[in-house]
């Protein structure tokens, strides 16, 4: 399991995650928040942060998991975008 994937923010940063009620309860419950499908979202720039944490952790991971592994995630993040874009 790739523990660096896990965001922590620090004390004083926000994070917003529209649900219902149940699902909050459940976030809360259980400290976790799950993300959907990355082209489902409903604000345009949440794509372009998402993949700019994807970079910056695959920069960090790049020297234990190999440019092999990292280039084999970014290409289905390549192609899963492009065949959204109908």
């Amino acid at each position: 399991m790739l523990f660096e994937r896990l965001y922590e923010p620090n004390k004083t940063e926000l994070i917003y995650h529209y649900c219902s009620g149940d699902t909050f309860n459940a976030i809360c419950t259980n400290k976790t928040i799950r993300l959907c499908d990355i082209f489902s979202m409903n604000d345009s720039m949440e794509m372009h942060w998402g993949y700019s944490i994807w970079m910056r952790v695959a920069n960090n991971l790049i020297l234990e998991l190999g440019h092999e592994f990292i280039d084999s995630i970014d290409e289905v993040i390549h192609i899963s975008g492009t065949k959204c874009l109908v």
